[in-house]
């Protein structure tokens, strides 16, 4: 999800709109200079100035020419209205995408019911630019009335006279993610454009603590395995593709069929999350289900911005390239954000090849598994890095800019240090190592742990090594401790001294 500013439109009563900022000052001083409707949607960037916005966000507007007793202008939640019945269509969507009924709201017109739907219970945060598309898909289904538009340099403006009417109201931020999003993500498919942001990732499934118990297990019974995948929802072929992309494969070995079909004849329905607690209650079983997952069902968890069972990655910058929880992203000059990738971040040093200085890698595939890889810092400047990321299922963006801000970013995590200069060494003695390589004792003092900061090193095979004193495995007579003390702290002869003899 990225921070840019959202523009919308007001409609005045002598059918001229303004463009203005989305904000609810903004709104107020729209109302308060006569706007009597404003857009469902609002935009990344001014109509005038794109043919088609990048962004497009905004509740989900079902209107419908349906008879009601309710006063006009007033504004209901849909669990208030009893009764009241709507188009049938209209209560098949809400049933199958699990939409939690009780975040929706009535406005009732004249000679009409208008539905709004949060964003946030199908992922329209995010602004997908099959916006449009997604709208008419639900409206074609439930067989709603489009509402007034006007064309604004190709790109339709739906009107709300309900959203003037409902700017003081603001809906709440743990609104359950709903199944809904699979059709909205859906649509987003059908165009062109980037993807990565908006793919469900099987990964997050893990996030139910029911399939993750159901992971842990040894073996599991038919009925166990019944019962798991009623609450998961999703259908049979795909609940055991979800088992096996997790690594649970060897649950499905040595199961009856037979069995399996009498557990699924037991339990012929799907169980929501509202009800998980009470089926546990009474029918008992190892599900620890908590309903605190933020989702009206555990398939919902595909499309969380975030991974629900990783924490979240350090913060970190560089260059104008952050790492956010979602993701990492490019801060544009005009204030927007641009989403490059899945988070990413380096971590400790690994050993690798011994003498290569390599980092962990941490990152998610497209699907949205953890991977952690070993990268070098020669890896780094090559096409390696970005073959690596390929070849583990990491998407990078394709153009060389964007995969240069990448590169930037993750070479800023290793440690820098001047060219042809060699590292420091740490050891709790100079002299020789373990290693056979000689360390002269620097002067940097000692470590808070005990250790020496040593300043230079002579690597073992060198040819100087035959000024130093013997190795203690090949010294065969001691060494009058006045000559190392004078040949390690002596000062260098000058020029004009060096062929003086002592």
């Amino acid at each position: 999800m990225t921070n840019s500013l959202r523009y919308r439109y007001a409609l005045f009563s002598q059918n001229t709109y303004r463009c203005f900022i989305d904000s609810p000052a903004n709104q107020s001083a729209m109302i308060s200079q006569g706007a009597v409707a404003f857009s469902v949607h609002s935009y990344s960037h001014p109509l005038e100035e794109v043919v088609r916005p990048k962004r497009i966000w905004g509740d989900l507007h079902l209107f419908f020419d349906w008879p009601h007793e309710n006063l006009p202008g007033t504004t209901r939640s849909y669990t208030d209205l009893g009764n009241f019945s709507l188009p049938p269509a209209t209560g098949e969507v809400l049933h199958y995408y699990e939409v939690p009924k009780h975040y929706i709201l009535a406005y009732f017109h004249q000679k009409g019911i208008e539905l709004i739907i949060p964003e946030t219970t199908f992922r329209g945060d995010i602004g997908s630019p099959a916006r449009l598309d997604f709208d008419r898909r639900i409206q074609e289904f439930t067989d709603a009335t489009p509402l007034p538009s006007t064309l604004v340099n190709r790109t339709r403006v739906f009107w709300s006279t309900a959203v003037p009417k409902l700017s003081n109201l603001h809906h709440q931020r743990a609104t359950p993610l709903s199944l809904l999003a699979s059709e909205y993500f859906s649509a987003h498919e059908d165009t062109s454009g980037r993807k990565d942001y908006l793919k469900p990732n099987p990964a997050y499934i893990r996030g139910c603590k029911v399939f993750s118990a159901l992971l842990n297990q040894q073996s599991v019974t038919e009925e166990y395995l019944v019962i798991a995948w009623r609450i998961i929802g999703a259908s049979i072929s795909y609940f055991l593709r979800l088992i096996e992309m997790h690594g649970g494969g060897l649950l499905l070995y040595g199961l009856n069929r037979q069995r399996f079909e009498a557990a699924k004849a037991k339990y012929p329905k799907t169980i929501p999350c509202n009800m998980t607690a009470t089926f546990i209650a009474e029918h008992g079983g190892n599900y620890p289900c908590k309903k605190e997952c933020g989702v009206t069902s555990p398939l919902a968890l595909q499309y969380l911005p975030s991974s629900p069972v990783h924490h979240h990655p350090p913060y970190r910058s560089h260059n104008g390239v952050q790492l956010k929880r979602t993701g990492l992203y490019l801060n544009e000059a005009d204030g927007q954000q641009t989403r490059l990738m899945n988070p990413i971040w380096v971590e400790e040093q690994a050993q690798f090849n011994h003498e290569e200085k390599a980092r962990r890698l941490i990152c998610f595939d497209d699907r949205g598994f953890r991977k952690e890889l070993i990268v070098s810092e020669k890896d780094l400047s090559s096409t390696q890095l970005f073959a690596l990321l390929h070849s583990n299922e990491v998407y990078t963006p394709n153009n060389t800019q964007d995969k240069g801000l990448i590169r930037d970013f993750i070479v800023s995590q290793f440690p820098r240090k001047p060219l042809n200069k060699p590292s420091p060494r740490v050891s709790r003695h100079g002299g020789w190592q373990n290693d056979n390589s000689f360390i002269f004792p620097g002067d940097n003092g000692s470590t808070v742990s005990g250790y020496v900061r040593q300043s230079q090193i002579v690597p073992a095979g060198e040819k100087s090594q035959k000024l130093l004193p013997p190795h203690p495995s090949a010294r065969q007579q001691p060494i009058p401790t006045y000559c190392l003390q004078r040949w390690l702290h002596c000062p260098r002869r000058t020029s004009s001294t060096e062929n003086s003899p002592d």
